[in-house]
């Protein structure tokens, strides 16, 4: 089941940020104005239908591994965009 979302032979490059991000009712609602962020996190976690504690994602990019070749495991880097 779980090799049907993603192959085993490609390693995936994940770009998020810390704003909080919310699923609710099977839909996912990434960085919500502050106000409904402050509604969403307040204690609803018991209803079954909220998850927290997740960052936004931006973008996620696949790279080929070549063929035989199996990707195990993973890595994160933190890194500080600043303008």
């Amino acid at each position: 089941m779980l090799t049907g979302f993603r192959s085993n032979n490609k390693a995936y490059l994940r770009v998020w940020r810390s704003d909080p991000s919310f699923t609710v009712e099977g839909r996912d609602l990434p960085a919500p104005p502050a106000s409904l962020a402050m509604i969403l996190s307040r204690g609803q976690q018991g209803t079954g239908n909220l998850v927290t504690a997740r960052g936004a994602t931006l973008t996620e990019i696949e790279v080929p591994a070549g063929a035989g070749v199996v990707v195990t495991g993973s890595k994160s880097a933190q890194v500080e965009v600043k303008e």
